[in-house]
């Protein structure tokens, strides 16, 4: 579990998706029992405090589905404030999106297992001619030439490419996901379809518009809820 010293820096540290709270520090703070917000400040017993945050857990999670409820409440526990908040840059999925033969990393594993043991040899050779008194540039120039001698430019665009694409994906789910929709599924490598309640369906296109578009013409009836498409917002 990551862990900071500040509730400023981990507010900070959650910087993507409908929920980010990196601008919040400006903004408002509770330390000591004092809480400031937009400049005005008045003291909080520890008591309303914790009631606060029992309040306002009760309202993150009344109405999404108990294994939702669980996974946000192991998020918490990982020092997380929403599914969309990440400490690393880890592949987001382990198996291959709609339209593709495989994930991220597994295409880049097969791009190494194609490596041979000459390239490997020549690799060695150019990595052992590395000293001291090379500057920043030649080295970097030395870093750049054996990358490509396992992964060629195109091949690495591709993996980059479809990790966005990944990437794209699972905001997109996790995004739909907390605010309460159900049966998030994609659709191709860059739409999503969901469940949505209908008391969420006329706010949910301008909630969720900083990483999807959605897309009304395919909307759909469904069972005491509206089957909504979205277009991934690539960034």
């Amino acid at each position: 579990m990551k862990t900071f010293n500040t509730s400023r820096d981990l507010l900070l540290s959650n910087s993507v998706g409908i929920g980010k709270t990196d601008s919040l520090p400006d903004i408002a703070s509770l330390e000591a029992g004092k809480l400031t917000y937009s400049g005005h400040s008045v003291d909080v017993t520890q008591v309303w405090q914790e009631s606060y945050l029992l309040m306002a857990l009760h309202t993150k999670l009344k109405d999404l589905t108990p294994t939702k409820q669980i996974e946000l409440l192991n998020a918490y526990s990982e020092n997380r404030l929403a599914l969309t908040h990440k400490f690393d840059n880890a592949p987001v999925v382990k198996t291959a999106i709609t339209g593709h033969y495989l994930s991220s990393d597994a295409l880049l594993s097969s791009y190494f297992s194609k490596v041979s043991a000459e390239t490997v040899q020549e690799l060695f050779t150019a990595l052992n001619s590395a000293n001291a008194s090379m500057t920043k540039d030649s080295l970097l120039a030395l870093i750049t030439s054996a990358k490509a001698l396992i992964v060629t430019p195109d091949q690495l665009q591709a993996v980059t490419l479809l990790e966005s694409k990944e990437k794209g994906l699972i905001l997109g789910r996790n995004t739909l996901e907390t605010i309460g929709c159900f049966d998030v599924s994609f659709t191709s490598d860059k739409q999503i379809k969901a469940s949505v309640p209908f008391v969420k369906a006329d706010t949910l296109p301008q909630l969720v518009a900083e990483t999807l578009k959605h897309i009304p013409s395919l909307d759909k009836l469904g069972a005491g809820c509206l089957i909504m498409s979205f277009d991934v917002i690539e960034g």
